[in-house]
């Protein structure tokens, strides 16, 4: 079991963002955390399903933070709870309105059991966002399952559904309250030269993760692959796949796409001897 804590701990000596080059993109960007307290043992809290449930660049500017975590033969767990003296800047981010200058209390907790020797195990993880000094309730919570299972030797199935209620002041000072869903399935296949994947994403209009990062509302994403890769001639690699993906955005337009690839990169010369 182990015990952290930190209180107006300095950022400023972590390393800066880079930011990303974005092209006519439809996705939020993404800044990977660099922290060192967020980022110690924040394994089981930083699993990512059909959305990124917990993000622990949601907690700002914290005033305080206190960690702890453990783990047996069976099951290893980690709670992290915070004040974050700029969590209303998150919840406006959000669509809260007058929240700005107000701090938060974010709470996050995990746990995960093992099924089997292979890593097999089920994860839960739940979310908490409290505004401070605002209305009663604001903020918001979540709970989510995560599955991971390995079906023999050759299947591998990761299935994931998150559940989040959020209740955000408006600029008539009433809280509007919304709910929303996301779930994600994954299915693979491999054998010794054949490989096949299926997986399908979906998040509801009314998903709103005050504590985590969401990509995109109220779409239906499907993939499919199928393939097979094999080595011959004293290490020489050549692989062939063709895969078939749709995406749906919104209830707009899918597109499906097919790609084929084979590949032969030039051998490894031999070393030269000693006396060369």
């Amino acid at each position: 079991m182990t015990l952290e804590g930190t209180f107006r701990p300095d950022f400023n000596t972590a390393d800066a963002d880079v930011d990303p080059l974005q092209v006519n993109s439809r996705f939020r960007v993404f800044y990977p955390e660099r922290r060192p307290f967020f980022l110690e043992g924040m394994e089981l809290l930083g699993i990512t399903g059909a959305q990124r449930q917990f993000f622990s660049r949601a907690v700002q500017d914290p005033l305080y933070g206190v960690k702890a975590s453990g783990q047996s033969s069976w099951a290893s767990w980690t709670v992290l709870n915070a004040k974050d003296q700029e969590g209303g800047l998150i919840l406006g981010a959000n669509g809260a309105s007058g929240v700005d200058a107000l701090p938060t209390r974010d709470t996050a907790a995990a746990a995960r059991f093992k099924l089997d020797e292979r890593g097999s195990g089920v994860s839960l993880v739940g979310t908490d966002k409290l505004l401070l000094g605002g209305p009663a309730g604001s903020g918001g919570q979540s709970g989510g399952v995560y599955w991971d299972q390995y079906l023999g030797s050759q299947f591998h199935f990761i299935g994931s559904g998150v559940r989040s209620v959020t209740h955000l002041p408006k600029a008539d000072s009433a809280a509007r309250s919304e709910d929303g869903s996301a779930t994600s399935l994954r299915l693979d296949w491999n054998t010794r030269h054949w490989f096949a994947s299926a997986s399908q994403q979906a998040t509801s209009p009314g998903l709103t993760l005050v504590s985590g990062f969401t990509d995109l509302q109220g779409y239906r994403q499907t993939n499919a692959s199928f393939g097979w890769q094999g080595n011959w001639n004293e290490g020489r690699l050549s692989q062939a796949n063709a895969s078939l993906r749709w995406r749906n955005f919104n209830g707009g337009m899918a597109v499906p796409s097919i790609r084929a690839l084979v590949w032969t990169p030039m051998s490894r010369q031999p070393d030269a001897g000693p006396g060369a």
